[in-house]
């Protein structure tokens, strides 16, 4: 309800273009396509891995709808449900090629966490919900710092500070046991959920640079799209991972030890990361203030 008076109160009234029709077609194709890959890739832990059919068989039909759809888009040229011809845009092509791998590293690694929590150390679900708020705070406090330097020195060195951020504050976790300090652990996850905040922003605004008003929509269904089809791809390779590591083993240690190995695939990922930052724009406003 509050979403709602804001976008009332605050977002432009602007009245559709005469000549805009909704591409059917497209809704058709991009939409069961994009649930089809999230689905298959949310099935990889239940299923026992990537080669059952219980999530092949949604995946390569996602897959192929998404490629459909993209053929049906170029020949619109620009009157598709979204204009794929926008990829050709550096700053959007890299800010979502990034936007993917943030998804794919930062939250594939959240799946870890309550998970830790829960099997590892017998937290509840809310006790679990409890100790995680570090890292909500984290986020919340680094969104507006992130978005000044973003225009002070550039989406390219903000992000880059913010994915080794994200790579310190994991390092504790990849040494986890039964008995680790929860202080110790909560302060790991407000650098994480400082680091976190600061990724997201830089990406987000670098995609937009350059784009004209009326592509910004289209733009940012592109930028949310790979985010969470990256974000749906980690947390089922980590999940495969972990699944792997601690096999069916109840011994707390044991457990404790797959999570371990868990988390430095969680690192390594973040790590693979960090060069690709530099594809990002580096514009420089130097009128601006932190």
């Amino acid at each position: 309800m509050v979403g709602v008076v804001l976008a009332l109160r605050n977002l432009p009234a602007e009245q559709p273009r005469p000549d805009a029709r909704l591409d059917v077609v497209g809704l058709l194709l991009l939409a069961p396509g994009v649930v089809g890959i999230i689905y298959g890739l949310s099935r990889v832990a239940g299923a026992g891995g990537f080669s059952t059919a219980q999530v092949l068989t949604p995946l390569i039909a996602g897959v192929a709808l998404v490629a459909a759809f993209a053929g049906w888009a170029l020949r619109r040229e620009g009157r598709a449900l979204i204009d794929v011809r926008l990829f050709r845009h550096r700053p959007l092509s890299s800010g979502s090629l990034l936007g993917f791998f943030a998804g794919f590293t930062l939250y594939g690694a959240m799946l870890l966490l309550p998970l830790y929590f829960q099997q590892v150390r017998g937290e509840s679900a809310l006790g679990t919900g409890l100790l995680l708020i570090p890292q909500g705070v984290g986020t919340l406090m680094s969104r507006g710092v992130a978005g000044r330097y973003t225009d002070l020195i550039g989406p390219r060195t903000v992000a880059l500070v913010g994915f080794l951020v994200v790579i310190v504050a994991t390092i504790p976790f990849a040494f986890v046991t039964p008995h680790t300090d929860y202080v110790w652990l909560m302060a790991a996850l407000l650098v994480r959920g400082l680091g976190m905040g600061v990724v997201i922003i830089p990406l987000t605004g670098a995609s937009f640079i350059g784009l004209a008003h009326h592509e910004v929509p289209d733009a940012s269904i592109i930028t949310r799209v790979m985010q969470q089809v990256g974000g749906s791809m980690g947390t089922a390779v980590l999940a495969v991972v972990l699944q792997h590591a601690a096999a069916s083993s109840h011994n707390p240690d044991e457990v404790s030890a797959g999570f371990r190995d868990a988390f430095w695939w969680a690192i390594a990922f973040t790590a693979a990361a960090v060069p690709l930052c530099l594809i990002l724009p580096e514009q420089v406003n130097r009128n601006a203030r932190p």
